[in-house]
């Protein structure tokens, strides 16, 4: 939903309301409430915690620059 949110902002060139869609990503990934999930080989499972998305955090404040550079080359 965050993802759609952001194209969406995008194609309407509200690249700030993207940002902060980018931002809330980031912070819920950051948290593990999004992309927590591990693999076994038995089974998929939650792996909620502080700081178990990081990568994923990493990737949409970088997402969330890059729409607020768009905003200064409009």
């Amino acid at each position: 939903m965050l993802l759609a949110a952001m194209l969406v902002y995008v194609i309407e060139q509200r690249f700030r309301a993207a940002a902060l869609c980018a931002l809330v990503a980031a912070a819920a990934s950051w948290l593990g409430l999004i992309h927590a999930w591990s693999f076994t080989l038995a089974d998929t499972v939650l792996d909620p915690g502080w700081g178990s998305g990081t990568p994923w955090a990493l990737g949409y404040l970088a997402m969330a620059v890059v729409f607020l550079l768009g905003r200064r080359r409009r």
